[in-house]
């Protein structure tokens, strides 16, 4: 590395040059203690896990106009199960939640139509109610 003229160097003094470490370090790998190797392990009580699963969130708020809601019901809740839904259908194919999935699980559910069936609308709201609180973590159908 070049000093500056003004800094004091003995003009006897040999540069500097480029000397190999004594010992050679191991050869890097890609890799963190927590990542999981292979699959995603599967259970009753695991869930279906996926990468970037908070994306669909994202995604829900921004159709969200696109909800209609009924009398008695919540866009949260509506938004809480839709995000469910779209979660459960992107961790089958193994990826992130993509704008189709919601739109996925806001069709089969109705919550597109301007006037849905009211055999739907009492269903959803059975199944849908009170997700939008905050306690509230798993769509329960049966």
């Amino acid at each position: 590395m070049a000093a500056p003229k003004f800094a004091p160097v003995d003009p006897t003094e040999n540069p500097r040059a480029y000397e190999s470490p004594n010992t050679v370090p191991e050869s890097w790998t890609l890799g963190r203690p927590g990542d999981i190797v292979g699959k995603q392990p599967e259970g009753s009580y695991l869930g279906h896990q996926g990468p970037d699963q908070g994306f669909a969130l994202t995604i829900a708020r921004r159709v969200s106009n696109r909800i209609r809601v009924q009398s008695g019901e919540s866009l949260d809740d509506a938004i809480r199960g839709t995000v469910a839904i779209a979660l459960r259908r992107a961790s089958m194919y193994g990826r992130a939640p993509v704008i189709h999935d919601v739109t996925f699980a806001l069709t089969i559910w109705g919550w597109l139509l301007e006037s849905p069936p009211a055999d739907l609308v009492a269903r959803r709201k059975e199944l849908f109610g009170g997700l939008g609180h905050a306690g509230a973590l798993v769509l329960r159908i049966t």
